[in-house]
């Protein structure tokens, strides 16, 4: 499964950045014919500047869709990322940070509504744990139980439906169990992942710590919520940005992070 998907997004990588060689190509060539329509010849007469010097008209600026399709950078756009909400359930109360977590996860739903980013809840065995806390305002989505620590299991036909999906951004607890087994199944499954590490937390601080480090290394990308918000929405211009205006007008609150990064980690470097 793995494979297949990595195969699609160097696919479409490919296809894209080939486009992009084309339509370049494409402009130079135009611009070369009518030099010589008008001039002749690509050789400088006595007394003038070479016309090679010329500039050639830009290429368009390039597609959102090859942007995103240059893993290296973890850009995202709407079109090809979906939200992970992970198991904010009322017996995970207890969890350090757990009212700023739910506040910035809710804060990145109500984002992925805005601009029709397709969403993900999971629940670790409700039974015992309970149900999704009412905070995270996620009315109208229907939870999958699992036992599992890694969400994907549960939600793998979600994924396997949308083919083009290149990002996941991960939010909920706890960051050494269920978020890191999450993070670990989508980057082997070829996808790009983003945890917004102030919506992530862990009933030790250390093991937030650790397991942040931990996905840092096997290549995850670790976000702020307004710094991938930002992302999506990509321009003030768009039609929906007054309205994101307002969900993020009000700094994220303290989730405990800045104790975390804290001078030189060396869980960092």
């Amino acid at each position: 499964m793995g494979v297949r998907r990595a195969l699609q997004v160097e696919g479409a990588a490919r296809a894209e950045a080939l486009k992009w060689d084309l339509a370049t190509e494409a402009g130079r060539s135009r611009s070369s014919a009518l030099w010589e329509e008008g001039h002749g010849s690509c050789e400088a007469r006595p007394g003038t500047p070479s016309p090679c010097l010329t500039p050639l008209p830009q290429p368009p600026c390039p597609p959102q869709d090859m942007a995103a399709a240059r893993p290296g950078l973890g850009r995202i756009i709407p079109g090809s990322s979906i939200l992970f909400l992970c198991d904010m359930q009322e017996k995970f109360r207890h969890v350090l940070f757990f009212p700023q977590i739910v506040s910035v996860a809710a804060r990145m739903l109500k984002v992925a509504r805005l601009l029709d980013v397709p969403v993900v809840l999971t629940e670790q065995y409700p039974q015992g744990l309970g149900p999704t806390v009412p905070e995270l305002g996620a009315e109208g989505l229907q939870p999958r139980a699992k036992t599992c620590f890694s969400m994907v299991p549960v939600v793998q036909q979600e994924l396997d439906a949308r083919p083009w999906l290149r990002s996941v951004l991960l939010c909920g607890l706890e960051a050494q169990a269920c978020i890191l087994h999450t993070a670990l199944d989508l980057l082997d499954q070829g996808l790009q992942v983003h945890v917004v590490v102030d919506a992530c937390s862990s009933r030790s601080q250390v093991d937030r710590l650790v397991a942040l480090s931990r996905m840092h290394q096997s290549g995850a990308f670790l976000s702020t919520s307004e710094g991938l918000i930002l992302q999506l929405v990509r321009d003030a211009a768009h039609p929906q940005f007054k309205e994101i205006q307002k969900i993020i007008k009000e700094p994220a609150p303290d989730s405990g992070l800045l104790g975390l990064f804290h001078g030189q980690n060396p869980l960092f470097r």
